[in-house]
């Protein structure tokens, strides 16, 4: 489908916002990847809150639905643009408090599996120093323990993690999903059904 000169307007307007701060976390994702420091992790939290922040700006999503609905019973194309854009807003329908706290949780829990060494017989080991082990150490005792090693961290974010699911649940709950997971999946235009059948 086509815009209209409003929508047009709306898309650019967004893009010309959120680009130069996705592209921002991104870059901020990648240096705390791959060099672990805290205040890298700190900017991909502070720029994942902010984009959430737009996106969960609520006349800007009911203007989209608007838009996405009009089309419908008319048989009407919105332009993908309008439908992602309505996809990215759907899923960030959330409170001030809401953002924070998710945005908190995701920083402890990336910054932890970035900067967690796992002992081996007494050793911090890096996680390729484990794949390592596990596809050419023949000696079968070692490979345990490199593989017990590689579930510590499980242990370390678990709390965190469960709180993360709650949150998300709680906000999908509230949008008119049952969960998450259906509301992800939603997002990517996808259902349950769909995706077990690939399996």
């Amino acid at each position: 489908g086509t815009m209209t000169p409003e929508q047009g307007e709306f898309v650019r307007g967004h893009v010309e916002r959120v680009r130069p701060l996705e592209r921002g976390r991104n870059l901020a994702w990648w240096l705390h990847a791959t060099t672990g420091k805290e205040e890298h992790a700190q900017e991909v939290a502070r720029l994942s809150a902010e984009l959430e922040r737009i996106h969960s700006n609520r006349s800007d999503f009911e203007r989209l639905a608007a838009w996405v609905g009009e089309s419908r019973p008319r048989g009407e194309a919105v332009s993908r643009e309008i439908e992602m854009l309505h996809l990215d807003f759907l899923g960030s329908q959330k409170t001030s408090e809401e953002i924070e706290e998710e945005t908190r949780l995701e920083k402890e829990v990336e910054s932890e599996f970035n900067n967690f060494r796992g002992r081996l017989r007494g050793e911090p080991v890096s996680d390729n120093r484990i794949e390592e082990i596990l596809a050419k150490e023949s000696d079968g005792t070692v490979r345990r323990e490199a593989w017990e090693c590689s579930k510590e961290i499980g242990a370390r974010v678990a709390g965190r993690v469960l709180e993360l699911v709650r949150l998300r649940n709680r906000v999908a709950r509230r949008i008119g999903f049952s969960d998450h997971y259906s509301m992800a999946l939603a997002q990517e235009e996808m259902t349950p059904d769909l995706v077990t059948g690939m399996m």
